[in-house]
């Protein structure tokens, strides 16, 4: 086994532990895994987070290296857009947890 920041590296197998960046305008952290030997996604998930760490847009990536499968990001907030908006605004009002995505060492922007 072996270490790199943000990744535990073992056996062939990249399993993320705090993968993210931040932009000017957005943070975005992954998680999941990348299996090397097999050339495959291991439930990979990518997603744009809050400062709150909560991801407002995530998408779901797995499969084989050469041709994954990629979940379409916008699917859920498209069908489920106005409910979510007032879920949030309810969060907001009643002070609402969300559940954290993202809680590693990368700043969400300032």
């Amino acid at each position: 086994m072996c270490s790199y920041p943000g990744w535990k590296v073992e056996r062939g197998i990249a399993q993320a532990k705090d993968v993210a960046m931040a932009t000017n305008e957005n943070r975005i952290a992954l998680v999941g895994s990348l299996d090397f030997v097999n050339e495959r996604f291991n439930d990979v998930t990518v997603a744009v987070v809050d400062m709150e760490g909560c991801a407002k847009v995530r998408q779901k990536i797995r499969g084989p290296f050469r041709k994954p499968e990629v979940e379409k990001a916008s699917v859920l907030k498209t069908a489920a857009g106005p409910m979510l908006t007032l879920l949030k605004q309810a969060g907001k009002v009643f002070g609402g947890p969300c559940e954290v995505f993202y809680a590693g060492s990368v700043a969400p922007p300032k």
